[in-house]
Parts: structure tokens; C-alpha cells; sequence
């Protein structure tokens, strides 16, 4: 696996952290500042979501902008979902025909996002870059 591919599948991990503790701390706000002041979540929030910017920075600096960028994509909002359904116990309400309609969006997104990470793995390990080509014909 590629290090951007990687970088920025522990990007999306950690944003979809700070998307559980942004919903417990948007309950605790709508309660007042003592209690949003005096919760964890608040302060998980600004921790966990300076950790995220940081590690993006790091996944867009590490390898190519196709392996990251996919995989913080696509990850982001699957892990966000994930600890809704585990950690809140949130569900989606609808039939099984939409259900398995978005189960079989879900994995295409999945092998798209692979699909365009093993394409930046590939320039990577032939050490080619493509905009390098790019900005030397316009010389």
C-alpha cells in the first residue's frame, strides 16, 4: 500500500472522530456554555480536529494527491457513518431496495477510490511525475 493511500486512510479515521464529537458538542451547546465548557467533548474536539488538519497536511505532502486524496474521500464519511451506527446507535430508516442500492454505491466508491490510489502507487514506484511532465512543456 502506498504511504499516501495509507496517510489518508488514518485522515479519514480521524475526521470521522470529529464528526462524532462535533454532534456531541452542537447537544451540549444548544444547553448553554457551563455545560459545553465543562464537557470532554469540547475539548476532544479542538484536539481531535487539529490532529486531523495536521495529518491531511502530512497524507498531501507524503505521495501522490491521487492515493490520498481518494482515500480521505471516500473514508471520511464511511467511518463518520460506522461510529453513528456503533458508538450513537444511528440507522438508516428506509427500505431494503434503497439499502442495497447504497450498499452497491458504497463498495463501487470503495474500488474507485482503490482503483485511483493503485495508479498513483504506480507513478510513484516508477518515479515518474505526471505534472512534471507538464510544467517542463511549457517552457
Amino acid at each position: 500500500m502506498c504511504a499516501g493511500l495509507r496517510v489518508g486512510t488514518h485522515v479519514a479515521g480521524r475526521t470521522g472522530h470529529s464528526a462524532l464529537t462535533t454532534k456531541g458538542v452542537v447537544h451540549l451547546a444548544g444547553e448553554g456554555p457551563r455545560p459545553l465548557f465543562s464537557s470532554l467533548e469540547l475539548y476532544a474536539l479542538v484536539v481531535v480536529g487539529a490532529a486531523a488538519v495536521a495529518l491531511q497536511q502530512s497524507a498531501f505532502q507524503v505521495g501522490a494527491l491521487q492515493a490520498s486524496l481518494p482515500a480521505t474521500t471516500v473514508m471520511e464519511p464511511l467511518v463518520a457513518s460506522l461510529l453513528g451506527f456503533v458508538v450513537l446507535g444511528e440507522y438508516l430508516d428506509a427500505d431494503r431496495k434503497v439499502t442495497a442500492v447504497l450498499v452497491v454505491a458504497l463498495i463501487a466508491v470503495i474500488l474507485a477510490a482503490v482503483a485511483l490510489a493503485r495508479g498513483a502507487a504506480v507513478v510513484e514506484d516508477a518515479g515518474t511525475d505526471p505534472a512534471q511532465s507538464l510544467s517542463g512543456s511549457r517552457r
